[in-house]
């Protein structure tokens, strides 16, 4: 606890060192500026080349996961539910791989828990897997709240109950027993992995759209109100995947694995996984891919604070790729690895939240948990 206060009155004094140090920066002589560069442009590049081919690809593996899903009930067995986790893995990446940026037509449709809620509540599922009155099918998944639809409630179906966690059946079993012995079960998953190909399929419309009013053409010509958003929901992210997964975790008490309810993904043990993707994810965007990205922008009013920021980034992610397992297993034997991600991570949260929205003019809107 002295450390966790002592890190955060350190942060205190970063923060304004930082303050100081971009004040200095702004009467600074801007860079050249990059030609063929425009603000436009980069927002095109990134609805272009960095949200449409990751709505096309969270499409895609939704698609692939209802297949396998089908699969298996029609013939379910052990291997036939590795493909269905397989395919549930892939379909968890690629929406992470835009989790960091939550706006738009996911937003306006309000598919937002589809892909990103993930407390499941799993005395909820079992409540509708046990009640036969039920028809599990679409009418039932539109009237029924966030904690038992999405990808995490597939998540509860699919993998073993590892015992013990709060708020699930006390009983542990093995995820192909549950499935195979019980038709509701497999109706329930397979309903739940329709849904979310169907929204994944429309989101990747969305974004392929063309015209004044598409919503890629919508967040190119926002101007400064797209660079606003997108600096925060970048901004947001970092914050939330610092302080909801990465600090989290490591300031549980003993023991963690009677916890896993508390750990994102870690039912399926993805933990990890989810945290070094929404890391990468944040980079995407800011490099850009095959194009222009936020780092063009910086670069053109200050270079060397856009090598400093990638460089945070890489830094960062590669210190959450360094602790090599899950997150709930690293809290109990990698807990020094796991404090570097956390110290790596909070360093690039400041520099964001400080130096980022000083040089490209935008003011951070969302609420902030952090107490820096």
């Amino acid at each position: 606890m002295d450390r966790f206060f002592s890190r955060r009155w350190s942060a205190w004094a970063a923060v304004w060192i930082s303050l100081v140090l971009t004040a200095q920066c702004l009467h600074a002589k801007p860079a050249p500026e990059q030609k063929n560069f425009s603000r436009e442009a980069m927002l095109r590049d990134l609805a272009q080349k960095v949200i449409a081919p990751g709505y096309a690809r969270l499409a895609a593996n939704c698609r692939m996961l209802a297949d396998n899903i089908e699969a298996f009930n029609a013939s379910p067995d052990q291997a036939a539910l590795d493909r269905a986790r397989a395919s549930w893995n892939a379909a968890f990446v690629a929406a992470d791989s835009l989790r960091c940026f939550q706006t738009g037509p996911v937003a306006e449709r309000q598919l937002v828990s589809t892909f990103y809620y993930w407390q499941a509540a799993p005395n909820r599922i079992e409540a509708i897997v046990k009640d036969p009155s039920q028809t599990i099918d679409q009418t039932l998944l539109d009237n029924v709240g966030a904690t038992v639809k999405g990808l995490y409630a597939m998540e509860y179906f699919l993998f073993d109950r590892r015992g013990g966690q709060l708020a699930e059946p006390p009983d542990s079993a093995r995820a192909l027993d549950l499935l195979t012995a019980s038709p509701r079960r497999r109706a329930y998953l397979l309903a739940l992995a329709r849904d979310a190909d169907g929204k994944a399929g429309q989101l990747a419309a969305d974004w392929s759209a063309t015209g004044p009013q598409s919503a890629a053409e919508k967040f190119a010509a926002g101007g400064q109100a797209s660079l606003n958003l997108l600096v925060n929901q970048l901004t947001q992210s970092i914050e939330n995947t610092l302080q909801n997964h990465l600090q989290l975790t490591l300031a549980l008490a003993a023991p963690v694995d009677r916890q896993l309810n508390r750990i994102k993904g870690g039912r399926s043990g993805s933990s990890l996984q989810s945290v070094v993707v929404a890391l990468e994810s944040v980079d995407r965007f800011y490099r850009g891919e095959n194009g222009l990205g936020l780092r063009d922008s910086v670069n053109r009013l200050n270079p060397a604070l856009g090598a400093r920021v990638q460089d945070k980034l890489t830094a960062a992610i590669a210190a959450a790729r360094e602790i090599g397992e899950p997150l709930e297993r690293a809290a109990v034997d990698k807990r020094a690895a796991l404090q570097n991600a956390v110290d790596q991570a909070h360093e690039m949260e400041v520099l964001f939240k400080v130096d980022l929205v000083s040089a490209l003019g935008v003011t951070i809107t969302f609420t902030s948990g952090d107490s820096d």
